[in-house]
């Protein structure tokens, strides 16, 4: 179920940000919370939004962090993918 809460987070995240990055973030934040429902494919979706925003220090910190989410099993995966989103949001914030 943490899953569902990204685009929550996303939300207060984008709501909070001011300066240069908001459009991206909103950007960003949209793509994640319409196109980034399945927990199976929320890895690449998530990269795929972030590629569209042109973030590219923050894509390659997502890259690398669910690219150790990947060999875990289905049930923690999730869990795992969701950390990453997590971390990337707070890095977006500083």
């Amino acid at each position: 179920m943490k899953f569902f809460a990204f685009s929550t987070i996303v939300a207060s995240l984008v709501a909070a940000q001011a300066g240069s990055n908001s459009d991206a973030i909103a950007s960003v934040s949209t793509c994640i919370s319409t196109k980034c429902t399945d927990p199976a494919t929320a890895a690449t979706c998530y990269v795929g939004c972030l590629q569209g925003a042109n973030l590219a220090t923050l894509l390659d910190t997502l890259n690398t962090c669910v690219s150790n989410c990947a060999g875990q099993p289905a049930a923690t995966a999730a869990t795992c993918n969701s950390d990453c989103l997590t971390k990337l949001l707070a890095e977006m914030q500083t």
